[in-house]
């Protein structure tokens, strides 16, 4: 960070005294002070890099004239970041048929990353802390905006030389460095209780946690994988095999199933499912049912 990037309005004389300036440095704030020996510091560094920095987010009715003021108290901004620590995130995750995820360095500078590594879930169990025995290195540097990814295709050239054993409704991700601490971390699928318990361990550390970093549900199921990677079983063997479609294009899931009724001790139907961990909900329209009888039906079934 230099002086350039930070100040909002240009630097001039001050009206008491026509001698040059000083800039005097604050973590929020730049003072103007007669300087001594003619000389105006036009370039350097404000903070050093690696250094925690205190920041505030603007809110909705914020008075910015007053959190820039000298005399402002920031004593309650209580959120911190580590500048070398920031920029390297899971940016995509592809849970289908061909796994993969994608990393991005989303900072303005080249990270850092010798000795860094990617480690995925193996969710064969549903078991937050089981681990893909396979890792993905990282290169020593990850340039600035640089997007790297890796696949268990192994006709890809980023094949991570095992296969991601993801499931569409759970599973993780997770960014850590070379001192084992987690950089970035992604989940979808498991519960708060499951993510409270996470400690996991790979061939270089062991008791990998997330700490205070995590609180609450991790991400809910993408629709898009519900839609793409759905199961349809026949219950009760109907006379007439059932069978579903997606189209892309439209938003649209058909479903053509046939059977005597939902009703008493003998259903009769095509289900389109897909197994839930936790709690859950699904929102659907059915656009419209085929009279193909008076007791024909459609809905949601959890």
């Amino acid at each position: 960070m230099n002086l350039r990037s930070v100040c909002r309005r240009p630097l001039r004389r001050s009206r008491e005294t026509s001698r040059p300036t000083r800039l005097s440095v604050h973590p929020r704030r730049l003072a103007l002070e007669p300087l001594e020996d003619r000389r105006l510091l036009a370039d350097f560094p404000l903070v050093p890099s690696g250094a925690a920095v205190s920041y505030h987010l603007p809110t909705v009715g914020d008075d910015p004239v007053a959190w820039t003021a000298s005399d402002f108290d920031d004593s309650a901004w209580t959120d911190t970041m580590i500048v070398d620590g920031a920029g390297l995130v899971i940016t995509e995750i592809d849970a289908g048929d061909t796994d993969w995820v994608e990393i991005q360095n989303v900072s303005d500078q080249a990270i850092t990353t010798l000795d860094w590594f990617v480690v995925l879930n193996d969710a064969t169990s549903a078991n937050i802390n089981d681990v893909n025995p396979v890792v993905w290195s990282l290169p020593a540097e990850v340039a600035a905006g640089n997007v790297r990814y890796t696949t268990d295709d192994d006709g890809d050239a980023n094949y991570l030389g095992a296969d991601i054993v993801w499931e569409a409704d759970h599973g993780w991700a997770m960014i850590v460095d070379g001192g084992g601490n987690v950089v970035d971390f992604v989940v979808w699928g498991y519960t708060e209780a499951e993510i409270g318990l996470f400690d996991v361990s790979t061939d270089d550390f062991s008791n990998i946690t997330l700490g205070d970093q995590w609180s609450g549900e991790s991400a809910a199921m993408p629709l898009e994988s519900w839609r793409d990677q759905n199961d349809g079983d026949d219950i009760g063997s109907p006379t007439h095999t059932g069978s579903h479609s997606y189209d892309s294009t439209t938003g649209t899931l058909t479903v053509q199933g046939g059977g005597s009724d939902i009703f008493g001790l003998a259903d009769h139907f095509y289900y389109v499912h897909q197994p839930l961990i936790g709690d859950g909900e699904i929102i659907t329209r059915v656009n419209s049912v085929e009279n193909t009888s008076g007791w024909a039906k459609a809905g949601v079934m959890i």
